[in-house]
């Protein structure tokens, strides 16, 4: 079996890159299936992972949503110049890339199936009706949570969904020795969407319980932003305890959830932007921290019984409860480790769905509205 993959960076360490990354790399180590990858990275051998061919362009839509014609048409063309096939079906990874590789796959005669991973799931629905057509005519749709396939119904798409949600390395992120510091972690940027804001709320009354507590801001934050100065004034005049540590590598990055005594990401929701799932709290809890995260959002499916809490956008005493209790608890609870879903495990379902498709291949003739009516298959 082989597939065309179009894919976001598989070598950044933001959520587009993680999961490309990491899925590519696990289904390579399932043998199920053979991969030629094109992604918006510059060209380059992936020894174990499949063939990275060209450069994607498509990703330059979220900037100028008009322009999406031509994106999708220079991806087009990129596709029937470098993709050597012959294929049993493509895999998009990344929203954007959704509409070159549908219409690749349909003028091939193959299925389409599409990875969701958030906001851009519905934000392009606002302002490019193709995508919505897209999304309903592909083989399969796959949302990385619930959350994401709920927001996608409520604008009006009625695809055959199947959500996979995503796993951990556990491999880089593993349970240690170091001893717990008083620290909260946050991994990510000062995006409204993060919820940092709700967490400095949280923060500034947690002290009062835990006075020698401090935040840990981990991730590549440019302090001389706009979005960033009332941020860094409001610490300034308040005094409050926040440290930020740059970027890391994934060995100083698990190292910085074990010293945790929690991760937090306490992401805001609105219509067009979420957290489609938040892979930084598999990270943390690998590590065997416990994490915290809002509810209606893609964090209700990252964060399992055992491993963390969940409270409302806004609720800043729940929050404030939820932080001094794991500052202050003793012993620090031991997670159920084995229970974290790995990316072997994803590789996995993704193979399962892949073949499916590729069996199905035939029916992709008889017309849309029968191929879904004969299998509409549910995952959630």
């Amino acid at each position: 079996m082989r597939w065309l993959v179009l894919a976001s960076s598989l070598r950044s360490k933001n959520g587009y890159g993680v999961l490309c990354g990491s899925l590519v790399e696990a289904l390579g180590r399932t043998g199920r299936v053979e991969l030629d990858v094109v992604t918006a990275d510059t060209s380059g051998n992936l020894s174990g992972r499949g063939r990275a061919m060209d450069r994607l362009t498509g990703e330059r839509i979220t900037w100028h949503p008009r322009l999406w014609p031509w994106y999708v048409l220079r991806d087009l063309i990129t596709l029937f110049r470098v993709a050597r096939g012959p294929y049993d079906g493509v895999l998009v990874l990344v929203e954007h890339f959704g509409p070159a590789g549908w219409l690749f796959a349909r003028m091939k005669g193959i299925p389409c199936v599409l990875t969701q991973c958030g906001s851009y799931a519905v934000y392009f629905l606002k302002d490019i009706p193709f995508f919505k057509t897209l999304l309903q005519r592909a083989a399969r749709v796959l949302p990385i949570s619930r959350y994401t396939r709920r927001r996608m119904e409520e604008e009006g798409v009625r695809a055959r969904f199947t959500v996979v949600t995503l796993g951990v390395d556990k491999r880089k992120f593993v349970h240690g020795g170091e001893p717990r510091q008083r620290e909260i972690l946050f991994v990510g940027n000062l995006k409204a969407r993060k919820g940092f804001d709700f967490l400095l709320d949280a923060v500034a009354l947690t002290r009062k319980q835990v006075p020698d507590l401090r935040v840990r801001v981990v991730g590549a934050v440019d302090l001389v932003t706009p979005d960033a100065t009332p941020v860094l004034e409001r610490i300034r005049r308040e005094k409050l305890p926040v440290d930020f540590a740059g970027p890391l590598d994934d060995a100083e990055l698990a190292a910085a959830y074990r010293r945790a005594r929690i991760n937090a990401l306490p992401s805001h929701s609105d219509r067009f932007f979420f957290e489609g799932f938040g892979l930084v709290h598999l990270e943390a809890n690998a590590c065997g921290t416990l994490t915290v995260g809002t509810l209606n959002s893609g964090n209700e499916d990252a964060i399992g019984e055992g491993f963390g809490s969940l409270v409302e956008y806004g609720d800043v005493p729940a929050l404030s409860d939820v932080l001094a209790d794991a500052l202050l608890r003793e012993p620090y609870p031991d997670l159920p480790l084995d229970a974290l879903r790995d990316w072997d495990s994803v590789a996995h379902d993704y193979a399962d769905i892949l073949e499916e498709e590729a069996q199905q291949r035939p029916l992709l003739h008889s017309g849309t509205s029968g191929f879904h009516k004969k299998h509409d298959l549910k995952r959630d």
